[in-house]
């Protein structure tokens, strides 16, 4: 019988309230799933602007034990 766990998860907004980086589990867990806005994080760090709609990144972190 497997045991339910429940994943703490963490969203962070930009300025317009739109969620910009969501975090599921903690970052020292065997399991730890990163989604962002890709768009805006090139924007904030390369500045440099994309012409895409929208574009996301999933990130996954899998540890062994």
């Amino acid at each position: 019988m497997a045991s339910e766990t429940r994943w703490k998860s963490t969203v962070f907004y930009g300025l317009d309230h739109r969620s910009e980086t969501k975090y599921f589990g903690v970052r020292d867990s065997q399991r730890y799933i990163r989604l962002y806005d890709k768009k805006q994080e090139r924007k904030d760090n390369e500045d440099e602007e994309m012409e895409a709609a929208d574009l996301g990144r999933l990130e996954f972190e899998l540890k062994r034990a």
